[in-house]
């Protein structure tokens, strides 16, 4: 068995209460470049999560928490180094595999 299959059993096979999604979604991505650093990806989505809750604060309902994520994706600002997510449209089905990644 590959290192790599190695992996995904091991997350699979990690119960769901205990599984680290931004670590899960760091490894693989690192299993397709392996130039990713996997705490530095877990460090930027811990403060993209971080900067969005201090966006909408404690009491926020579902629906305003919902708003401050699109809000820090889809517009520039100061929380996304004014760098707002976009779609590569020469990429438009998504089959560039670098167009995955979180670095991307």
């Amino acid at each position: 068995m590959s290192d790599s299959a190695r992996i995904i059993r091991t997350i699979l096979n990690t119960p769901t209460e205990q599984t680290d999604l931004a670590r899960v979604k760091c490894t693989i991505d690192r299993m397709i470049d392996p130039a990713i650093d996997i705490g530095a990806g877990v460090k930027e989505i811990d403060g993209m999560v971080n900067t969005i809750k201090r966006m909408v604060g404690v009491s926020a309902t579902s629906f305003h928490k919902m708003q401050a994520v699109r809000k820090f994706i889809y517009k520039a600002g100061d929380w996304n180094g004014h760098r707002p997510f976009y779609y590569d449209h020469a990429d438009p089905l998504g089959l560039k595999i670098s167009n995955k990644l979180m670095a991307t």
